[in-house]
């Protein structure tokens, strides 16, 4: 059949397209020269490179929760030293701090197939993640209920796009989200704040 979508050569020219990219390297078929056994330890290295930037996403969004509440150096450096020792996937919240009670998650979701919209997987994640924010953890030993809450993003413009076309439709977050609040604005333990952060 003529037109008909081949799905191992589409793979194959945007794992090409992809390393190519992202490594600057020469221009040719690296797909079809990786084993399996090199195939699966890239699957491994790719795990690690999410942890690395959700540990950078952490970083910032620290730096502007602290700027936000006005937080003397001390807490800045606690907080700072909290994200450096927590382990990659520990139970509990990606930012726990216990004075002042503050938690946050940090999600690195870019949108599917260079689009501006998460695919049904990462809606699941986010959806977890903001009402693990609003409702708690049950791995986790804060109390949420007292706690600020904050949610960190990557600050790319189809990221921005695609969590508003999520929430849009989304009646059980509504006016229980806000979106950058402003500088001035006095935070509370009710909302999740939502903070786009570059890396």
């Amino acid at each position: 059949m003529t037109g008909t979508h081949n799905r191992e050569l589409g793979l194959k020219d945007r794992f090409n397209d992809g390393i190519i990219a992202c490594l600057g390297i020469e221009q040719k078929d690296y797909y079809s020269k990786i084993t399996n056994s090199q195939m699966l330890g890239l699957k491994t290295l790719l795990s690690d490179v999410n942890n690395i930037i959700t540990l950078k996403i952490a970083s910032r969004l620290a730096e502007r929760i602290c700027q936000t509440l006005n937080l003397d150096c001390d807490t800045k450096h606690s907080i700072e030293n909290i994200i450096r020792t927590t382990k990659p996937n520990a139970n509990g919240y990606d930012i726990e701090c216990p004075a002042p009670l503050i938690i946050a998650e940090c999600k690195c979701n870019i949108p599917i197939n260079k689009g501006d919209k998460f695919g049904s997987a990462q809606k699941t994640s986010l959806e977890k993640d903001i009402k693990g924010l609003l409702y708690g953890k049950s791995k986790s030993k804060i109390q949420f209920k007292d706690a600020m809450k904050f949610l960190g993003l990557l600050d790319e413009p189809k990221i921005r796009q695609a969590v508003d076309s999520y929430l849009k439709n989304r009646m059980e977050f509504k006016g229980r989200l806000i979106i950058e609040p402003n500088q001035g604005l006095v935070l509370d333990v009710n909302h999740v704040y939502i903070i786009y952060v570059k890396l």
